[in-house]
């Protein structure tokens, strides 16, 4: 016990150690945060915080020493030698790195109370860092190690609570089409994320932002902000988002008419689709890089690719796929002269078109039946515009019949005066009598 209790003083006078240690901190400028002015904030990196530990500071032993001091009285029960065992696990110091061994020291610590213990854990359990992302826990352990004052948990629940308005606030500006706005938010949650070093979070801003930025043409922005959400995205490991990510990236690279870039983020997108067995992606990816080679005029390797496509799109059942593939080849043959071809696949893309625009007719209609009127406007009008394509005006004048009920039903009385008066010009040029007594009813209730 003699040895115990002397293991227990060593780690004692280091921890002591440790709290000087860990208050040379830098200073975050950034305003008010939340009823509070943290101008001159003194947190320190909160991925530092998250590292250091009494383990750094055991420079006059002998790692081996400390670490079996450590162990053994961890074993005993000692909360801060079990804390520092943990943190020896996930720096790898002096040990093979294991983080679920370090979330398992610091499970015990932090259940005895310990904050530090309390406030790694709590990390750990927000990125998914060694174990599954749970971030119920997180502020679990986040708010126990805010309870005994320490200031990081206090203000990391804060910043969380503000980073998700912000995000929130991004996302519905970006719905609204107020693009300027959404950029506003997501820029504000994206300095919070930055503090908070939480790069699954900065990951999602930045292809956000790179998405809106697209969206507008600002394509060097849009690069920019996709290529910082790769780099985070590759940094934690989501092979998923990489993968949209780097076919994103091909899109902006290809209107910039750096093709070879772009074949190049095109063929990154491919391989991690592949890894991930997602045909879907797959298919996309052939797809683009067939548009690349059919621009390069290589219409031999823009056929492979195209026909590649075409058979994952069919095996998925993907009609809007399958029509895209279709028109891509009837296109290349009509350009190699193989009229035959081309004309199969023409035929192929106008009866996928047809069936492509009845289902989204049917889809308005059943989104109508359940008062969910945005969705059936969406559908409604996707079938309007395929019909509009294949030059069916019967079709034409139902569907803008449809979308002036569903307007009438959201009460938007003037976007549905005029669908319904483009349904009865277009029966008027048909003769369609019955269409246009319907017409002329739907305005009468107007």
């Amino acid at each position: 016990m003699d040895s115990l209790h002397t293991n227990f003083g060593k780690i004692a006078i280091h921890l002591k150690r440790l709290f000087v240690w860990m208050t040379s901190t830098i200073t975050f400028e950034v305003g008010v945060w939340g009823n509070r002015d943290v101008t001159t904030l003194n947190l320190g990196n909160l991925d530092e915080l998250f590292l250091n530990s009494a383990y750094r500071v055991l420079e006059n032993l002998e790692e081996p020493q400390a670490l079996a001091e450590y162990r053994e009285a961890a074993e005993h029960g000692d909360s801060v030698a079990q804390y520092n065992l943990g943190v020896a696990y996930i720096k790898g110091e002096g040990i093979a790195q294991d983080k679920i061994q370090a979330e398992i020291w610091f499970r015990k610590a932090a259940e005895q109370g310990f904050m530090y213990a309390q406030y790694n854990l709590a990390r750990m359990c927000l990125f998914g860092d060694g174990m599954t992302q749970d971030e119920t826990q997180s502020v679990k352990w986040f708010r126990k190690a805010a309870e005994q004052g320490f200031a990081p948990a206090q203000y990391e629940l804060e910043l969380e609570g503000m980073v998700t308005n912000y995000s929130n606030l991004g996302d519905a500006y970006k719905i609204q089409g107020n693009f300027v706005k959404a950029i506003q938010f997501y820029e504000k949650a994206l300095k919070l994320y930055e503090i908070l070093c939480d790069k699954k979070g900065i990951a999602d801003i930045c292809n956000n932002l790179g998405l809106l930025y697209h969206m507008q043409d600002d394509l060097v922005k849009a690069s920019h902000f996709y290529e910082e959400a790769f780099k985070q995205y590759e940094f934690i490991g989501k092979i998923d988002c990489m993968a949209i990510v780097s076919g994103n990236i091909g899109v902006v690279y290809q209107a910039q008419l750096d093709l070879a870039k772009a074949a190049q983020f095109y063929e990154k997108a491919l391989k991690l689709n592949k890894d991930l067995g997602r045909k879907e992606g797959m298919a996309t990816q052939y797809s683009n890089l067939g548009n690349i080679y059919k621009t390069q005029e290589n219409l031999t390797k823009a056929s492979q690719f195209y026909h590649k496509a075409l058979k994952l799109d069919e095996a998925l059942g993907n009609i809007e796929g399958i029509a895209l593939d279709c028109t891509n080849l009837s296109l290349v043959y009509e350009m190699l002269g193989n009229l035959a071809k081309a004309t199969q696949f023409h035929e192929k893309t106008l009866r996928l078109k047809g069936s492509m625009a009845s289902q989204y007719g049917n889809l308005g209609l059943a989104y109508q039946a359940q008062g969910e009127l945005d969705k059936a406007i969406s559908f409604h009008q996707k079938a309007l515009n395929l019909y509009d394509t294949l030059g069916r005006k019967e079709s034409m004048a139902a569907a803008y019949g449809n979308l002036g009920l569903v307007y009438q039903m959201k009460g938007d009385l003037n976007e549905a005066i005029w669908s319904h008066e483009k349904a009865l010009k277009l029966d008027e040029a048909l003769g369609n009598k019955e269409g246009m007594a319907e017409d002329y009813r739907n305005l009468g209730l107007v």
